[in-house]
């Protein structure tokens, strides 16, 4: 494994025990992240024990969300040894793009859209070790969604609903909303930390830091407590339509 070149096979085996409490992002790190954060987290303190100790306390504290605590650690590290960032020294034309604008997030959240069927007690699959749905459905407009639902098994407080897009010619989903379970989330560019439930939402200067997914900033909330609010969450801010069947399920009983 990657690790094993960078720590000590105890500090691997410990990150990899960690790591699958979380499945469906511990994947996507693994193949996607793990690589060039460790090059630049763990060259500047590589196999340290000031180092292991960082990121343990934090998988421990937050599986779910461990990826995003490591790249904050990344920013948080550089600032504070004055190492220059490569991204200061790259032209603006090599910075990461745009995929979708602050004005096309809302454009596409105001898209008329359907509560999809079955939404409402959703029929999940136990794969790696979390339930799992999916719902793929057009808006108004023509444009492309699906409902991305996850639970844990072992934990159902550790959650995320979320809305997105495909782009247009591919198979990339662009994540407009995300409704997360009550964990602690670090706001990287806005110096924020907070630990509760919270909202994730696509914006263009998360898009314009390389690292970082769209929809990295988050802001807490109390619309929603459990799984099921996040979804009525979701349904109420994104555009759907309050006619028909689908969406009666979701209305509060008189």
């Amino acid at each position: 494994m990657f690790c094993r070149n960078c720590l000590d096979a105890t500090f691997a085996k410990l990150l990899a025990t960690n790591l699958t409490t979380c499945p469906w992002e511990a994947e996507e790190f693994l193949t996607r992240f793990l690589p060039s954060a460790f090059s630049l987290v763990f060259k500047v303190e590589c196999g340290t024990d000031k180092t292991a100790f960082k990121v343990l306390t934090i998988v421990a504290f937050s599986p779910c969300s461990f990826w995003r605590r490591l790249r904050a650690m990344r920013l948080r590290w550089h600032n504070a040894r004055r190492i220059v960032s490569p991204l200061k020294s790259r032209p603006s034309s090599s910075m990461p793009p745009i995929r979708v604008t602050d004005e096309q997030v809302q454009q596409l959240l105001s898209e008329g859209k359907v509560v999809p069927v079955g939404l409402s007690s959703p029929n999940m699959t136990a794969k790696a070790g979390c339930f799992r749905k999916s719902f793929d459905f057009n808006g108004a407009a023509g444009s492309e969604f699906v409902i991305k639902l996850r639970q844990t098994v072992i934990n159902p407080a550790n959650f995320s609903v979320i809305l997105g897009y495909r782009m247009p010619g591919t198979y990339a989903i662009f994540r407009l909303r995300r409704y997360n379970g009550k964990h602690r989330h670090i706001n990287v560019l806005e110096d924020e930390i907070f630990h509760d439930f919270h909202i994730h939402m696509a914006t263009e200067r998360y898009q314009r830091r390389s690292g970082f997914w769209e929809d990295h900033y988050a802001q807490p909330t109390n619309r929603h407590f459990d799984f099921k609010s996040a979804i009525e969450a979701l349904i109420e801010d994104c555009g759907f339509s309050s006619k028909g069947s689908n969406y009666s399920l979701f209305a509060p009983k008189p």
